[in-house]
């Protein structure tokens, strides 16, 4: 296939092909990768203890109040449990992935007459490829449902500044986004589409019509849904956890600062590595386009300003966290296609679109030395994974600077990435014990049947706590050694081998019947 059917097969599959090549690419990834145990596992312990104590809008966390998140992924979470009996991360990893592509279908509806069909497909790939947008998009997680909800509410306001379909129904339901905006991640939801589109009415000269689009309706959706979320907390949790839920999380995030401080300019480091491997080609694009003025149409100019008012908004709040950026990056990503689409090639774009390639081409043989000093990280699926990602960025590099043809060269890396990730995922299975407890809880239930134990008892498990999942209601985690001598009867202990280096522990357990459970970990009969 000579370069130029390369380049017409690329460049001219619409979204939807694109859409299902990445939804097979991230299946092993999706279906075999275990729950990371500090947020991802947390999250269903919630969930599960919600169930179990028939609550859904006052959240616990191991019986203490959980008011840190809004509930509507826990309700998400809870559906999967009622509906299926379990927790199935190919169901649950849905929650993240889907709202993703729902970006990049909104995107690419809204950004119809700004540039070709050729550049609006491949959105997704650069959404998906883009540091941490691809992780929001493949952890569990509320963030890329918040995203996507505002993305929708924007899109529905500047449908109608630009007067298209009917104002009333647009209005309705900007305001209906904002609200599970609100429910899926609290005052990011409403913030950041009420600031950038005031913004956008300013830049405009046009801020006394905020009230035409902000009128009295959309508040009253908006007030009403806050009212009925916090009479529901007040009635199944009382006054105090109201309280920690309005006030205390904004007072502790905002004013007093008592969770992720951060230093002002904490997001401008973060960009530099949270878009990778994009970030110089956004950073040229960007720059480019405000430099040359190819932002011209109220799209482009919203999209612009919500980017630098989000920017600007989080990196003066005390609290700060990486993913909280993440609403501008698809913006980002437009915009960069725009200016790429407008531009003659230059050295410039094109370091820029093939840096990422370059940064991987030696994927291959960086593996097999890694492999030869490191036998335990060896597996067949990674040798294949890593010779796709060299593959993939050599051609990608061809085009980019051979053939001149930098959105062939982008997609081209893409699909190297994408290709990489299917391959590599066959690879999970042996290297979940690393990721999260799955294994080890499963090998512990069949002890427990051996053993004809009461319980489980973990000494020396990092967030242990979130075992809960696989242990509900007879679950105890110590902290202190002398705890396993004087509380532990018929119980299944845990125990990381380090924790044999303390004289107390050591002595414990000689006489106690054990076993080899996985990695760092021992299985003691009390």
């Amino acid at each position: 296939m000579n370069s130029y059917k390369i380049t017409s097969f690329l460049e001219n599959r619409n979204m939807t092909f694109w859409v299902m090549f990445i939804l097979i690419c991230l299946i092993p990834l999706a279906v075999w990768r275990d729950y990371t145990p500090a947020n991802e596992l947390r999250y269903i312990s919630i969930a599960d203890e919600a169930l179990r104590n028939n609550t859904w809008f006052s959240l616990t966390n191991h019986g203490e109040p959980y008011s840190d998140k809004p509930p509507f992924y826990f309700w998400l979470i809870m559906l999967c449990k009622l509906i299926t009996g379990e927790y199935h991360m190919g169901i649950l990893i849905l929650y993240s992935l889907l709202p993703a592509l729902g970006i990049a279908y909104t995107m690419n509806k809204w950004t119809q007459g700004l540039m070709s069909s050729s550049s609006r497909s491949t959105l997704p790939l650069f959404l998906i490829t883009t540091g941490y947008f691809a992780g929001t998009a493949m952890v569990l997680r509320m963030d890329m449902l918040m995203v996507w909800f505002i993305i929708l509410a924007l899109y529905h306001f500047h449908q109608m500044y630009e007067g298209k379909g009917s104002f009333r129904k647009h209005q309705i339901l900007m305001a209906v986004y904002i609200v599970l905006g609100f429910y899926a991640k609290a005052f990011m939801g409403i913030l950041i589409p009420l600031v950038s589109s005031a913004l956008f009415l300013a830049f405009k000269k046009e801020l006394r019509s905020f009230g035409k689009y902000w009128n009295w309706k959309v508040w009253s959706i908006i007030v009403a849904s806050f009212l009925f979320w916090f009479g529901m907390v007040y009635v199944e949790a009382g006054g105090e956890y109201l309280y920690n839920l309005t006030v205390g999380q904004t007072v502790s995030r905002s004013v007093k600062v008592s969770v992720h401080k951060r230093p002002f300019y904490y997001y401008l480091i973060f960009l530099s590595y949270g878009v990778a491997p994009w970030t110089l080609f956004y950073l040229f694009a960007l720059i480019k386009g405000v430099k040359e003025k190819m932002f011209r149409t109220s799209a482009e100019q919203l999209f612009l300003i919500e980017i630098v008012s989000t920017f600007v908004m989080l990196s003066c709040f005390g609290s700060k966290l990486a993913i909280y950026l993440v609403p501008i990056f698809p913006f980002m990503v437009c915009l960069s296609l725009i200016v790429l689409e407008q531009s003659h090639w230059s050295k410039m774009m094109a370091f820029g679109v093939s840096l990422p390639a370059i940064a991987t081409v030696l994927a291959f043989p960086a593996y097999i030395y890694i492999a030869l000093i490191l036998p335990q990280y060896r597996h067949p699926a990674l040798y294949i994974a890593t010779a796709i990602l060299t593959a993939g960025s050599a051609w990608s590099l061809v085009y980019a600077w051979k053939r001149k043809r930098l959105l062939t060269a982008s997609i081209l890396f893409c699909c190297g990435f994408l290709l990489t990730a299917f391959a590599g995922g066959f690879s999970l299975p042996k290297f979940n014990s690393l990721i999260g407890y799955t294994e080890l809880a499963e090998k512990a239930q069949q002890q427990e049947k051996v053993w004809q134990t009461t319980g489980v008892v973990t000494y020396g498990v990092w967030r242990a706590e979130n075992m809960d999942v696989f242990f509900p209601e007879r679950l105890t985690v110590v902290h202190e050694a002398d705890s396993l001598i004087t509380k532990q009867q018929n119980r299944l202990l845990i125990l990381n081998k380090n924790k044999l280096q303390e004289n107390v522990v050591d002595s414990l357990v000689a006489t106690k019947p054990k076993v080899e459970a996985l990695g760092d970990y021992l299985f003691v009969k009390f």
